[in-house]
């Protein structure tokens, strides 16, 4: 029924529509603690109200809601290893068997000068709080005993920061505690949508006749920390190499030198 992006499953909300003889108006708001984290604290308030009785109503909906975040960026540093994958490509050879750095190597080394990075700038604790506020307006009006209209206008405006999964090891791979990592960029998701539905209902004779449509207008940005994917099997996928990107070149070969790793 709902497209075949739903094989996974579809949570539908339907939402109150206006009552056309009945004022009436609500509030609701809730604190709370969050384990390890920050508080969290919600507001929703509702107001019904007809504007000609029995033919046209409007109803209005605010809410905000924050989520207080749990998750801790301890400081951390982050170090070049020559059996990162991505070092293959820098293709800056070890002479006798021995990097310049002195440390184990696959046959390739990180290049003289590669840097060291830290995350003391952005290293705190309850690093993912999120935060949603919206509002929807509707107007609900009955031209005559077969036809009526619905018309709803929705905001919302959700910012997420952090990330939502903890670390074992840190970059250095150092035991972290519970709900601890070491990320180096500032990573967040804020995602923004208005939307405008309607539907009018009617009737020709016998048949029924419905008209429904919707304009979604939506905004998604996002950055996440990579660096620590460097890391990874295939940790070449997420790093830049090739002229320009790095502090080595000898015959044309070059090393991988963003370290911070964003997308």
């Amino acid at each position: 029924m709902f497209g075949g992006g739903a094989q996974a499953g579809v949570v539908r909300y339907i939402t109150n529509k206006p009552k056309l003889n009945k004022f009436e108006g609500s509030a609701d708001a809730s604190y709370g603690i969050t384990a390890h984290g920050d508080p969290n604290s919600s507001f929703t308030a509702v107001l019904n109200l007809p504007l000609i009785n029995d033919k046209l109503a409007v109803r209005a909906v605010l809410y905000n809601d924050s989520r207080g975040g749990y998750i801790n960026n301890v400081p951390s540093t982050f170090t070049r290893r020559n059996t990162d994958l991505g070092i293959y490509y820098a293709n800056y050879p070890a002479v006798g068997g021995v990097c310049p750095n002195g440390l184990p190597n696959n046959g390739l080394c990180v290049p003289p000068g590669s840097p060291v990075i830290n995350n003391n700038a952005i290293a705190k604790d309850a690093i993912n709080p999120v935060k949603y506020e919206g509002g929807r307006l509707s107007a609900l009006w009955d031209f005559n005993d077969d036809w009526n209209l619905l018309v709803t206008q929705s905001y919302q405006d959700m910012h997420a920061d952090g990330v939502f999964y903890q670390m074992p090891l840190s970059s250095e791979n150092q035991k972290l505690n519970p709900l601890e990592v070491t990320l180096f960029n500032t990573s967040y998701d804020t995602d923004k949508f208005e939307n405008t539905a309607w539907t009018l209902n009617g009737k020709f004779g016998d048949i029924r006749a419905v008209y429904t449509g919707g304009y979604l207008v939506r905004n998604v940005d996002q950055v996440q920390d990579y660096t620590n994917y460097a890391r990874g099997v295939y940790a070449d996928y997420y790093q830049c190499y090739g002229p320009g990107s790095g502090y080595y070149s000898a015959a044309n070969n070059y090393a991988i030198y963003t370290l911070v790793i964003r997308v």
